[in-house]
């Protein structure tokens, strides 16, 4: 039927039949955009030192960070370098932004058997999680752990900055300082914002003797993570190579600040 034969009450009724069906299109697909929303998670450090921060799994990088997550419940992994591993329960609520704070603690001769224990247990309760087997490996303490709890984890997660920094630390106790280069080279490639992997590239330029690099390596580390103590203890032995013993004694002074601040803050959480 044309629409010039239509009277026009027959006229609004079509128009009206029109408008209905296009509200309930548009509220329908903003339910469904709704529903598929995310929300923005901003994660940090208690301490302020850089964690590598993995969620369910997936690494998401570097502290600070700012991910996006569907509102749910989630398991929140993440490691530093002298730190103790970090297992946490995430949950990302249905609002537009949140910000979680990781605990983090130094990694003392007293918290490594509790630290390792914790590792057993999440391996046991999340065996599906890749990241639980990452940690134990970052914290085994013999080359054949290592060697086996690498073979255990996923190929696509072997170029892990972490992983890379790990295996230059093995490589250079072997005396390969070449082939720990190697390692860190492709960890810089991977995440040039990773602290921990210009420290262990200075330390491993020093032991080449190529000071010049090892420095530039090391101000990076710095500029990345100034609130880990060990980058100032890098750049210290940096300016000592150098023949800077003031910059290298205020570095050290600096570091064991840092570590002394760390370690008291982190016992007065715990309440010791």
């Amino acid at each position: 039927m044309k629409w010039s034969a239509l009277s026009s009450p027959e006229r609004l009724s079509v128009i009206f039949v029109l408008l209905v069906s296009w509200f309930v299109m548009v509220t329908e697909a903003g339910a469904q955009q709704s529903g598929d929303s995310e929300t923005e998670v901003i994660i940090r450090s208690r301490s302020g030192i850089q964690l590598d921060v993995w969620i369910d799994g997936e690494r998401k990088g570097p502290t600070p960070l700012i991910t996006k997550c569907p509102p749910g419940k989630y398991l929140l992994t993440a490691y530093a370098w002298n730190a103790a591993p970090m297992v946490q329960n995430l949950e990302v609520l249905e609002i537009p932004s949140q910000t979680t704070t990781v605990g983090d603690r130094p990694l003392t001769e007293q918290d490594f058997e509790s630290s390792f224990q914790l590792l057993v247990r999440a391996r046991n309760e999340f065996p599906d999680n890749p990241h639980i087997l990452v940690l134990c490996a970052l914290t085994a303490q013999t080359s054949d752990d290592y060697l086996n709890l690498l073979g255990a984890i996923p190929e696509d997660l072997h170029d892990t900055p972490l992983l890379q920094v790990s295996n230059a630390a093995w490589a250079a106790v072997e005396g390969k300082p070449e082939a720990a280069l190697r390692f860190l080279d492709e960890a810089a490639l991977e995440d040039p914002r990773m602290a921990a992997v210009w420290r262990a590239h200075a330390e491993i330029l020093l032991t080449l003797d190529r000071t010049d690099e090892a420095r530039v390596s090391a101000e990076r580390a710095v500029s990345l993570d100034a609130s880990h103590p060990k980058s100032f203890l890098v750049r210290g032995r940096v300016h000592e190579a150098l023949g800077d013993t003031r910059a290298a004694e205020l570095d050290r002074e600096h570091s064991q600040t840092l570590l002394s601040r760390w370690v008291t803050t982190s016992r007065k959480r715990l309440g010791q």
